[in-house]
Parts: structure tokens; sequence; C-alpha cells
């Protein structure tokens, strides 16, 4: 019984030690770091990063519609259509 009693406990402080290595070095203690270092941006820097965002999706949705056409075009010709 005895023996029972003491494997136990070693499983359980294997586990506990590595519980803590895990939050000290693994990705909670990465994430921590992070969340410490973010701040609230600036009304400016928001504003910038908005625009280029409305800018790039502007320009892909043009890029998709230009695919659509090429497309379009494309097998209307192999098809022989007016």
């Amino acid at each position: 019984m005895v023996d029972v009693i003491d494997y136990a406990w070693s499983k359980q402080r294997k586990l506990e030690d590595s519980v803590r290595r895990w939050r000290k070095g693994g990705w909670i203690g990465k994430w921590g770091e992070i969340i410490k270092m973010a701040r609230r941006p600036s009304r400016d820097e928001y504003v910038k990063t908005t625009q280029i965002t409305g800018v790039g999706i502007l320009l892909l949705g043009a890029l998709g519609f230009g695919i659509y056409l090429l497309v379009d075009y494309v097998t209307h010709v192999v098809r022989g259509g007016p």
C-alpha cells in the first residue's frame, strides 16, 4: 500500500513540476510578455492602419474583378459567342 502512495506522490510532483515549467517558459509566458508590451494605438496610428487596410481591400477586389472579366472574355472568345 505504501508503494502505491509513493508512486502517486511522485507522479503528482512530476505533473506539478511540468506545469510550473510550462507556465514559465511555454506559450503562456511568451504571450504574457507580448501582452505586457502591448499598448492602445493612437488615433493617428488607427486611422492610418484603417486607410491602408481599406486600400488593400479595394486593390484585391479590383484585381479579382479584373480576373473575372478576363476569364469571362476568354470564355466568350473560345465558345465563339457574341
